[in-house]
């Protein structure tokens, strides 16, 4: 399991208080392997970013994961809470207490505009999303766009056909840094409980097979 920084910070101010009072071709070989999973903010490990574009995503400069004594108790809507305040593309602020329920799980999807393969996932996205609405399964979706203009990415949705998944808007990278995500398309999966998992450039299959897991299909 893997705690985003800010609720690693937010923990060891408590305990002070307590205590004193997309890649193309061109970047294929630098690119990691299609099932390369990792976890967000925690190895320290490089992510190498296989698409040509706009300067990478900021680096997650963290030393490391709290030791299994240390983690707080966290849930799905608590990670998903680090979003609160940004800009959807809707036009509305994202809150998380509206999106994400008690015993939902969580699929986060990092995209920038420009990436031929977040674009080439785009409908899988879109379908897996859908149906699992149509199924009843508590996943909840969310797109995490960076590295481009609020235009670019709102051409990126209606072209992709993700319009019923919500985006928001990571217009500085600060979103992308707390979870250690250095490529796209990145999705971060974040059990019930809390859970985060990285699973970076899947194929098909990866992550339909990976977003069943999180329901128990």
């Amino acid at each position: 399991m893997v705690v985003p920084r800010r609720l690693l910070v937010g923990m060891a101010v408590t305990s002070l208080l307590i205590l004193g009072a997309c890649g193309d071709d061109d970047g294929a070989d630098a690119a990691p392997t299609p099932d390369a999973t990792t976890e967000a903010g925690a190895t320290g490990a490089p992510i190498a970013d296989g698409d040509d574009g706009p300067p990478d995503a900021p680096a997650d400069d963290a030393t490391g994961a709290a030791g299994p004594d240390e983690r707080p108790a966290i849930d799905a809507a608590s990670v998903l809470a680090l979003f609160d305040g940004l800009d959807q593309l809707d036009g509305d602020r994202f809150g998380s207490t509206t999106v994400v329920s008690d015993g939902d799980a969580v699929v986060m999807w990092f995209w920038a505009p420009w990436c031929p393969t977040c674009r080439a996932i785009a409908p899988t996205v879109a379908e897996v999303s859908t149906d699992l609405a149509a199924q009843g399964h508590d996943v909840v979706f969310v797109g995490v766009a960076g590295q481009g203009s609020v235009g670019e990415m709102e051409e990126f949705v209606g072209s992709t056909g993700t319009g019923d998944i919500l985006h928001v808007v990571d217009a500085d990278g600060s979103a992308w840094a707390e979870f250690g995500v250095l490529t796209q398309p990145t999705f971060a999966l974040v059990t019930p409980d809390g859970a985060v998992d990285l699973l970076v450039r899947p194929d098909r299959d990866q992550l339909v097979e990976r977003i069943a897991g999180l329901h128990g299909g």
